[in-house]
């Protein structure tokens, strides 16, 4: 495994802030299957030529960017051979991807399985069909277009272990088009008046007058501990959330939900990070939820989809 520790021996007086960014961002991507490219970049740094080094990052971030989508594909050229209508899919109008989307999300909300304890909340499995399940996938944002989430608590062996973007008009302009369009109109669905009545009907919750959807993208990644909490900052009525895993390994890895015992928490259901599962669920004093655990090694880390509504005054 690479990391900054395997520069630090090297015959070079000082490692300019800059290329020590690069390699760090290196570092995070090396489940990109970058290890050759990053045996050559340490090369360059071994000559002891800080200027042939920057330059030899530069060519790999840049790498990164044209690479991402070609690597993703061939990841899912199974999926994609036996499924080519996802491809389809990313041909269409935006109008009407949003219309099969917001046909899709609400018949998966019709469908919610809903439970009270240890809250309120729900589970759609599956969400949506294969083909635009796997059109989501293809469309997923590399990580480098996230940013990371630089709290002491998502920062673990000088690594940050959650990357989020908010879904907003300026969110992914360098990501392919692709990105954009189908996350943009994911976003577009969850504000549905139709989508957001059901979201509260499924939830036992009264729509408020006033109200906001924020939504985003999240990759946490290995290490990653969410220790339970609320969810209850800024007027948070509900959460909905779906997960995008890459395979189905790390099944374990879903949010549980907790009942609060003094200062301890019971675990009473755990969500599977399944391919094309959500879950949502009512906010309030005692919507306890996290993971058990630190999050295991995850290949690619552990993408996933959020939603929260919000009330205004």
């Amino acid at each position: 495994m690479l990391c900054l520790s395997h520069v630090k021996g090297l015959s070079i007086e000082r490692t300019p802030p800059a290329l020590e960014n690069a390699l760090r961002l290196l570092e995070e991507n090396r489940s990109l299957e970058l290890k050759t490219e990053l045996l050559k970049t340490l090369g360059a740094l071994q000559s002891g030529d800080i200027k042939v080094a920057e330059n030899t990052v530069s060519t790999l971030l840049d790498a990164i960017e044209r690479k991402s989508d070609t690597w993703l594909h061939r990841k899912w050229n199974a999926e994609i051979e036996s499924q080519a209508g996802a491809l389809s899919l990313l041909q269409l109008s935006e109008d009407a991807f949003y219309e099969h989307l917001l046909k899709l999300m609400l018949d998966g909300l019709n469908r919610a399985q809903t439970g009270t304890d240890p809250f309120p909340h729900f589970v759609i499995d599956p969400v949506f069909d294969v083909e635009t399940y796997v059109c989501m996938l293809l469309s997923a944002p590399h990580i480098t277009h996230l940013k990371p989430v630089t709290s002491p608590e998502y920062l673990k062996n000088g690594r940050y272990q959650r990357y989020q973007s908010s879904i907003t008009p300026n969110a992914f302009q360098d990501a392919h088009r692709r990105v954009r369009f189908v996350w943009f109109t994911l976003d577009r669905v969850m504000k549905h008046p139709e989508v957001i009545a059901l979201l509260c009907q499924k939830l036992s919750l009264e729509i408020p007058g006033k109200y906001k959807v924020h939504t985003r993208l999240q990759i946490d990644r290995a290490g990653c501990r969410i220790r339970p909490h609320l969810d209850g900052e800024n007027g948070g009525l509900l959460t909905y959330q779906m997960y995008f895993p890459l395979n189905k390994s790390n099944f374990d890895t879903g949010t549980a939900l907790f009942k609060r015992q003094g200062d301890a928490f019971q675990t009473i259901r755990k969500m599977q990070y399944k391919p094309n599962l959500a879950y949502a669920f009512r906010i309030g004093r005692d919507s306890w939820h996290g993971s058990e655990k630190p999050l295991p090694n995850l290949a690619g880390g552990r993408l996933s989809f959020l939603a929260r509504i919000r009330a205004e005054v």
